[in-house]
């Protein structure tokens, strides 16, 4: 079956593409991540960046003339000499020094890529100013560019504590929650995101899917919907519209959004496959095998995984002509790449369908070559014992059923069911009789119960005591 509930299809990495995008500045404004001299020329940040912080009144560390001015000095080498700031700065810092200035050279290290410096910077100057909320919300930052998204939480939470209200504090916090699997709690970070910034469409996809991850599927096509009058060529919105589209039991407008997405030639390995599963699943075969076959051709190098479990649906479906071209197809394209287990899968389906298309020569052989290579294979000793079995090759199926019988309960029982019946259709009453009590210790089912006394009556009526 498909995973209709399942966002998995959607690429977590292209999400962390625009979610680790950002850098931020002294002020914690957004800003790209290799921000030009413009920005250093910025009078809102030269603002910012001397220590005008009123705006954060009792959540900021005040800054004493003389601090004022050493930041006025530093502010000569930027943006072309950030070693040079750095160095100024930091030489001029003493101990009655603001813990301000802790919180600027810490952003200097940031900036320069130097992370375990700038976090000691921002922890230093946290010891000295425990509200200093911005250097609370940096420590979230490098936190959560480092991918460590449970401190990063921890951090985002104090720095909205004390007053932080800013969206992409709420988005972040949002993603980290998602990445920990709390996913209410995301949706609810990613809406205050959205109070804040309405017009975010990064916050807007998330939102869709953490709902998704939630099964909220109507609130989640809303949202693409939403998204998709905007950016009417983004496939992403396709993509996702037509996964919300399966959560709510509507596979043809499903299949719609990925037709859409092939014919706009942007269609994806995964999403063909997901194509695939809903023509199968409609049994509209021709068209299931295209989609599967072109899921391949679109990307070889992927994991043969999603083509054997496409080609497994066929032959479970009995659509056998269709399974087989498939397999052909898995062979050709992966050839030496096939893992034994891959391989063993690809055999055994191969010689399932040959006995389902009375081909039990060609399946036997099949099997036989399994367990060459599997000895313990259950499904080719137990088939390959059925077909003996009703070809009057008796001794050759019961080799087989005894060596099924030296597995685990479960393979046990069958093979002792089918011994049994072997027996009994043999008319060795006495040896089927003892193999079907021995399944009956295992596993009590009144069906074979009922057979097993029927088995009696006709063995004791033949004259067998029994």
């Amino acid at each position: 079956m498909m995973p209709t509930n399942s966002p998995a299809w959607i690429s977590k990495i292209a999400i962390m593409v625009f979610a680790l995008a950002w850098t931020f500045n002294a002020g914690g404004q957004s800003i790209q991540p290799n921000p030009t001299a413009d920005f250093y020329n910025d009078p809102v940040w030269k603002e910012r960046f001397i220590g005008s912080y009123g705006v954060l009144s009792g959540r900021e560390p005040k800054i004493s003339a003389e601090d004022r001015d050493i930041l006025q000095a530093v502010q000569a080498y930027l943006p072309d000499d950030m070693d040079r700031a750095i160095s100024t700065l930091e030489s001029a810092i003493v101990p009655q020094s603001s813990p301000a200035l802790y919180f600027i050279l810490g952003n200097f290290y940031f900036q320069n890529g130097n992370l375990e410096k700038a976090k000691a910077n921002y922890e230093t100057a946290i010891s000295a100013f425990p509200d200093f909320l911005r250097a609370h919300k940096n420590l979230g930052l490098l936190a959560f560019q480092d991918g460590n998204y449970e401190v990063a939480q921890k951090t985002l939470n104090t720095s909205i504590a004390l007053g932080d209200t800013d969206g992409r504090t709420y988005g972040m916090l949002g993603y980290c929650l998602q990445n920990t699997d709390k996913f209410l709690s995301a949706e609810s970070a990613y809406r205050l995101a959205l109070m804040a910034e309405p017009d975010n469409k990064d916050w807007k996809i998330l939102l869709a899917q953490s709902l998704l991850a939630q099964e909220k599927n109507r609130e989640a096509h809303s949202l693409f919907s939403e998204l998709m009058v905007d950016s009417p060529d983004d496939v992403t919105f396709w993509l996702a519209q037509a996964n919300s589209y399966l959560g709510l039991g509507e596979p043809e407008r499903a299949a719609t959004n990925f037709e859409i997405v092939r014919r706009m030639g942007k269609a994806t390995a995964e999403s063909l496959h997901l194509l695939g599963d809903i023509y199968m699943n409609k049994q509209i075969l021709d068209l299931a095998l295209e989609a599967y076959l072109e899921a391949i051709d679109m990307d070889p190098k992927q994991s043969p995984k999603s083509p054997l479990r496409a080609a497994e649906t066929m032959t479970n479906y009995g659509a056998y002509d269709e399974a087989s071209t498939l397999i052909g197809k898995i062979e050709d394209v992966y050839n030496d790449r096939l893992e034994e287990a891959t391989e063993l899968k690809l055999l055994t389906l191969k010689a399932q369908i040959a006995l389902s298309t009375g081909k039990g020569e060609e399946a036997a052989l099949a099997l036989e070559e399994i367990l060459k290579r599997d000895p313990l294979n259950h499904r080719a000793l137990l088939t390959l014992g059925d077909y003996y079995g009703r070809n009057n090759m008796v001794e050759k199926a019961v080799l087989l059923y005894e060596r099924a019988e030296e597995l685990e309960d479960n393979i046990k029982y069958q093979a002792l069911i089918r011994h049994g019946q072997l027996m009994v259709k043999e008319k060795r009453w006495v040896q089927g009789v003892d193999l079907l009590r021995r399944a009956l210790e295992i596993e009590k089912k009144q069906n074979v119960e009922d057979y097993l006394m029927q088995v009696v009556r006709v063995a004791r009526a033949s004259g067998v005591e029994i």
